[in-house]
């Protein structure tokens, strides 16, 4: 590149950790020097590169802000819930596909710091969708804005380190005017670790007979056997319903995948009925042999 009379040289819209080499010469009234000695330069690392893209659920709307610009990696986009989403307590569910070890989760508010601006949030995680764990109470962190910095600025972060999660779901507690905007919302896994399956307590992409083998040897275990339920499967995140036990529940997730079901032989006798009961606005179908 002829930089003409200029003594600066600006290489810009490279990729992220991209490296570039150069050499460097003058000009001048008797012509051209020889060439410099090759530079090396690297840029730097993506600053997304630890957050998993993920599949929304969101039923609250999103009239004034589309709702991709909440994960479009570009903080000067907003998305905006339609109306109310405090009082109903309305889920934003993010599904990354497979289960990762989890670092920080960042909420980026909108601009002007007006409708829609998070307060409080209560943040769960889940390895199935159907069981949540807790990782941050609202109540207890009240997040505040000084309106003369930028948003990058005024980012508001939440640790949530020694999580595992397939979903993570945000629920806004306060905000102005009960509206949900954010001009972007990430979570990060841990960096230099990859995504697992969900029953895997390997951490591996797909479950493996090894993963079989953990399990028929952890199966029954709970939290009452101490260091052998925690370190094998807890720490693992193979007690998927977060019950302290390692139970039929966890196993089915690691025996399906292997086509591992319960199978037998022979002719069934007996009777079973069921019964179909309502709990808090939940079905429970009672099976009996």
């Amino acid at each position: 590149n002829n930089v003409g009379n200029n003594t600066s040289f600006a290489h810009n819209d490279q990729a992220y950790n991209s490296t570039h080499t150069y050499e460097v010469r003058a000009r001048g009234e008797n012509g051209y020097s020889e060439w410099s000695e090759e530079i090396e330069a690297t840029t730097l690392l993506d600053p997304w590169r630890n957050a998993p893209k993920a599949t929304i659920t969101w039923n609250g709307g999103d009239g004034w802000g589309a709702l991709n610009n909440a994960t479009d990696h570009d903080t000067a986009t907003m998305f905006h819930s339609t109306g109310d989403v405090v009082s109903n307590a309305e889920p934003f569910i993010l599904d990354f596909g497979a289960a990762y070890k989890l670092d920080k989760f960042e909420y980026y508010p909108r601009d002007n710091y007006s409708n829609g601006t998070v307060s409080k949030m209560d943040i769960y995680t889940s390895l199935d969708g159907l069981h949540w764990v807790k990782v941050h109470n609202g109540d207890d962190d009240v997040w505040t804005y000084n309106t003369g910095l930028t948003v990058n600025e005024n980012v508001q972060t939440v640790d949530l380190s020694g999580n595992a999660a397939r979903y993570v779901k945000l629920v806004v507690k306060a905000s102005v005017g009960n509206f949900f905007a954010a001009n972007e919302l990430v979570v990060y896994k841990e960096d230099g670790t990859e995504a697992f399956a969900v029953g895997s307590t390997n951490l591996l992409p797909e479950v493996t007979e090894a993963d079989y083998t953990n399990m028929m040897n952890y199966k029954g275990t709970s939290i009452k056997d101490g260091s052998v339920f925690v370190d094998q499967i807890q720490k693992r995140f193979g007690d998927i319903n977060y019950n302290e036990v390692y139970d039929v529940y966890d196993y089915t997730f690691t025996a399906f995948p292997l086509n591992r079901r319960a199978r037998g032989t022979g002719s069934v006798s007996g009777n079973a009925s069921y019964a179909v009961t309502e709990e808090n606005g939940n079905l429970v179908i009672q099976v009996m042999a």
